[in-house]
């Protein structure tokens, strides 16, 4: 499931005055970003689509600063 990724990032809020979010994260070797909003204690999914360049740029940095690198 694309929340079980260890090294996702939430970006967000995506919108301005927005609740909505973003999380990037790899599933299946490939990375997706899906976009959710919070409703309480549940996540409601808005929609999921394979993650565009800068988020996988992000999510990658994201991934290499928790392994301690530059």
């Amino acid at each position: 499931m694309l929340w079980d990724d260890p090294f996702g990032l939430e970006i967000g809020p995506i919108l301005r005055g927005g609740v909505r979010m973003a999380w990037v994260a790899r599933l299946a070797g490939r990375h997706w970003t899906a976009g959710f909003t919070r409703r309480g204690k549940r996540v409601r999914l808005i929609s999921v689509r394979r993650a565009r360049q800068d988020e996988v740029g992000r999510y990658e940095q994201n991934d290499r600063s928790r392994d301690g690198q530059p």
